[in-house]
């Protein structure tokens, strides 16, 4: 997960990566923010903060995307030409507070990780440039982990895991190949994971027997207990990897899983052949592929 970080001397509105249990849904859109005049004022932290109730009432009203922050990443050139040749921790909020507009609400972590080392070069010294080297690491990751959730596109050949279960077994993909595998990353805390995980036990049962399993992957936090209860109480029988690093879980992390729930169907050579399928979707999806199966043998 790419660490929430903490501008030196500027209220920052977090940008809510991270902040639903599920996949980010169409909503209403709230009304536009009123335009807002950007000050000029010769001051870095005065005119950050002028841009800055711009920005913010845009992510509140929802209108998280380039074209319409346009305005604002055109302000934020302004400023940063205004201020060149100003190495201050004042001018490097700025540039900072660019950076992570990318990287969070903008959703381009590529282009945001340029600008952090660039933050590094500019403004050596300053609070801010240590704050974002000390960043940069987890960034890099969330870029890997960004292009690895690209590249699995159905067809493509799931990549292996070999780890140890909640109750201290081997697990791995390898070991389940001739079956049909679904892999579901999701929470004992999360709400629409509480709506799928019925449907998903429904489909289990009716096609276990076939040649249909799972390894669910948690991402609950450091209370087992919460996981274990919630196993046990819904009947849940098949293998879980739980590490209790919530968001850094390993294997959400290597697969760059940003929601819950998230899962891949896979086919008996490991090929992906769904993703992100619910309720009636996935029973359908299994049962094709077993009788595909049954076609070829």
């Amino acid at each position: 997960m790419f660490k929430k970080l903490v501008l030196v001397g500027l209220v920052f509105m977090d940008f809510g990566l991270m902040a639903s249990c599920s996949k980010q849904q169409s909503a209403p859109a709230a009304a536009s923010p009123a335009p807002v005049t950007f000050a000029n004022t010769g001051n870095a932290t005065l005119d950050l903060a002028s841009l800055m109730e711009a920005v913010n009432a845009k992510v509140a009203a929802g209108q998280k995307y380039e074209a319409a922050m346009a305005p604002e990443l055109k302000q934020f050139d302004i400023l940063l030409t205004r201020y060149v040749g100003d190495h201050s921790n004042a001018v490097a909020e700025i540039a900072f507070a660019r950076a992570k507009l990318l990287a969070t609400s903008l959703h381009e972590p590529v282009r945001a990780l340029d600008l952090y080392r660039q933050i590094v070069a500019d403004y050596p010294g300053t609070a801010v440039g240590q704050t974002v080297a000390e960043a940069i690491p987890a960034l890099e990751q969330k870029v890997e982990a960004d292009s690895i959730h690209r590249s699995l596109a159905v067809g493509t050949v799931f990549p292996d895991f070999s780890v140890t279960d909640l109750n201290g077994q081997p697990l791995s993909t390898a070991s389940y190949r001739g079956k049909i595998l679904l892999i579901e990353f999701w929470a004992a805390w999360c709400p629409d994971c509480h709506v799928q995980m019925p449907l998903i036990l429904a489909a289990y049962n009716k096609y276990h027997a076939d040649g249909f399993d799972i390894i669910g992957v948690s991402l609950d936090q450091a209370d087992k207990s919460v996981l274990t209860n919630y196993l046990k109480n819904d009947h849940i029988p098949w293998p879980q990897y739980y590490d209790g690093k919530y968001w850094d879980n390993a294997l959400a992390v290597k697969y760059g899983v940003h929601f819950t729930p998230e899962n891949y169907l896979l086919d008996r050579e490991g090929r992906i052949i769904g993703k992100d399928l619910e309720g009636r979707a996935l029973a359908r999806a299994v049962q094709l592929a077993l009788m595909a199966g049954k076609a070829r043998g």
